[in-house]
């Protein structure tokens, strides 16, 4: 638990989209089988299924930079503008 604050104090926000982007990497052979409906149960199980460890050591080796977040941010602000 202290090594994730640690990251969340040293990163900001920018480790918490690492560890979303984590999770749907090692989840996505799996949620690419599932119908739609499937999909809010399988993440509602998720904490059951993966270990801190490793997501965090997948995490880190995402490449993300706040440039990416904001792009992705003004797109999305963009296209609910629409």
């Amino acid at each position: 638990v202290t090594a994730n604050w640690d990251a969340f104090l040293g990163e900001g926000w920018k480790i918490v989209y690492r560890v979303m982007l984590a999770l749907l990497q090692e989840s996505q052979s799996k949620l690419l089988k599932l119908e739609f409906e499937d999909i809010l149960g399988f993440f509602r199980d998720l904490p059951n299924h993966v270990t801190a460890n490793n997501i965090m050591e997948v995490a880190m080796k995402i490449p993300l930079r706040r440039k990416h977040i904001a792009k992705h941010t003004k797109d999305y602000e963009k296209q609910q503008n629409q």
